[in-house]
């Protein structure tokens, strides 16, 4: 089998591999233990524990004993699946991306082959997909559709390669691996495609993979012009980063649509079917003062002609979510905030608050609710926003919006700073 374009390309790299303990998986590790020292990788694999079969801590321990068979470092990475919404197999999927991607390293080398990409493709089709899905799987994929937080880029070196070559490679090498029972389980689209319909088409077809490869190839190319376009629509439509959609009603229907499934995956808040497309769509056409349009991951939210992203329980990710007490420094410190000129309290005031504005909350006369209607703060936010008290409970500030008469300077927060308009 030939990897050696992914091994001169990667030369002198460290390469992450996900390692299931199939037979995919075992021979990629294998091609790359073998190549390690003539092309200078450095290799870790990782096991993803989903604790989903009684047979999970077997794989893992198999896939142990490999590693240290062949020197390799390895770790197992133990996730519980939330499948709600999902389905198991996304579910699962989504919370192995999750972990390998987050991974230290120059690439994560994923052990898909061609005949991953024939299925792929069927299962995007019979579910409804456009291009991006028909498109199926890359030889390289740095742009995920799940909420990652690392940014490694995938490659996928046995891609151009059939199961048959792999565990014709397998054999050849007397490799041993794991058989994951669930792949013969029927209940999943995926084996039944599988082992039943993809064996009939082509026995009637001989040559329907190979078509197949090629109508992939074709759809990748115009993916590929489709996202030039899209970055060129997103670009004009987000000047200083804000989603404008007084810019976006301009574009055509098509491009419309399209511009929201990119925010949506840009902000890793999940792939909307094309109904909820069109029904948000049709919200923002009426120019509504306030919309929400609830993804998997998250919620888009339109205020005042801007769309704004908010991940699922983003409250609770807040620094301020529950209060924080000290000299004035430790908590600007503790916080994270910042402050463009020195910050100077009132006399008497050694120990400040941050805090979550509470429904009484005055600075001087006024409500801070009504400060934070005044100067447009986005209604998702209000209940949610900070401000600092003295030892008496008055209110010091309003954070990025104004502070007491007797106070020098506003501490700000970069993370209210991109809900200000």
């Amino acid at each position: 089998m030939n990897i050696q374009n992914f091994l001169k390309f990667h030369q002198n790299q460290h390469i992450i591999i996900g390692l299931s303990g199939g037979v995919d998986s075992v021979v990629l590790l294998h091609l790359l233990a073998q190549a390690r020292h003539d092309y200078g990788l450095t290799l870790t694999a990782v096991h993803v524990h989903h604790g989903l079969s009684a047979n999970a801590d077997a794989w893992a321990a198999f896939c142990a004993n490999l590693c240290q068979a062949w020197q390799i470092p390895f770790h197992i990475k133990y996730v519980q699946i939330q499948s709600a919404g999902l389905g198991v197999e996304a579910a699962a999927r989504a919370a192995r991306y999750q972990v390998l991607q987050a991974w230290q390293g120059d690439c994560l080398a994923l052990a898909h082959h061609q005949d991953d990409q024939v299925e792929t493709f069927f299962l995007a089709a019979l579910r409804g997909a456009g291009v991006r899905g028909l498109a199926a799987m890359e030889y390289t994929d740095d742009s995920m559709n799940y909420p990652i937080s690392g940014s490694l880029k995938i490659v996928r070196p046995l891609l151009q390669h059939t199961r048959a070559e792999i565990e014709r490679y397998a054999t050849q090498h007397q490799l041993q691996h794991i058989e994951d029972e669930s792949n013969f389980n029927p209940i999943y689209l995926r084996n039944w495609l599988r082992h039943d319909w993809l064996p009939a088409l082509r026995q009637r077809l001989p040559h329907a993979d190979r078509h197949i490869i090629t109508a992939i190839a074709t759809l990748q190319d115009e993916l590929s012009i489709l996202n030039e376009i899209n970055e060129l629509d997103y670009q004009h439509i987000c000047p200083q980063h804000y989603f404008r959609l007084d810019l976006w009603r301009e574009l055509s229907p098509a491009r419309r649509r399209q511009q929201l499934v990119l925010f949506t995956k840009n902000h890793g808040l999940g792939t909307p079917r094309r109904a909820s497309i069109l029904d948000f769509e049709r919200i923002l056409l009426d120019e509504p003062n306030v919309a929400e349009w609830a993804l998997p991951h998250g919620t888009a939210y339109a205020y005042r002609n801007i769309l704004f992203a908010l991940s699922n329980n983003w409250q609770q990710n807040l620094i301020w979510a529950n209060p924080i007490s000290g000299s004035l420094q430790n908590v600007m410190n503790t916080t994270q905030l910042i402050a463009h000129q020195t910050i100077t309290l009132p006399d008497g005031c050694e120990q400040v608050t941050l805090r979550i504005t509470q429904p009484h909350d005055r600075l001087g006369k006024n409500l801070v609710k009504k400060i934070l209607q005044n100067h447009h703060v986005p209604p998702f936010l209000r209940p949610h926003y900070p401000v600092l008290v003295a030892e008496n409970g008055e209110v010091l500030a309003v954070l990025n919006l104004v502070a007491r008469h007797d106070v020098g300077g506003l501490p700000e927060s970069e993370f209210l700073a991109q809900f200000l308009l």
